[in-house]
């Protein structure tokens, strides 16, 4: 329930300020790549801070790009963010 109203007020915001962009399903993929490896990378952060609940958000992450198939920045990607987190539970 409070997904639809938050997802309300973003289409009404977008509209407003013209902020409408149609993205194709490549595009649309990529940026969900995207917003999953920031993250990956904000549970490494957060370990470096003390912060160790957050291995399921991690784990999850790592699973759905797993599924996907990868280009070889994003493999390479994918493979950092794993060993920067296996550093952090040293």
């Amino acid at each position: 329930m409070i997904g639809h109203a938050f997802k309300s007020v973003e289409l009404e915001l977008e509209e407003k300020h013209g902020l409408m962009v149609e993205l194709t399903i490549e595009e649309s993929i990529i940026l969900k790549q995207a917003d999953i490896f920031d993250m990956l990378y904000y549970v490494t952060e957060e370990q470096v801070l003390g912060n160790m609940r957050l291995e399921n958000a991690f784990e999850n992450g790592v699973r759905y790009l797993s599924a996907l198939e990868l280009n070889s920045n994003a493999t390479r990607m994918l493979e950092h963010v794993k060993e920067r987190f296996e550093d952090g539970r040293k």
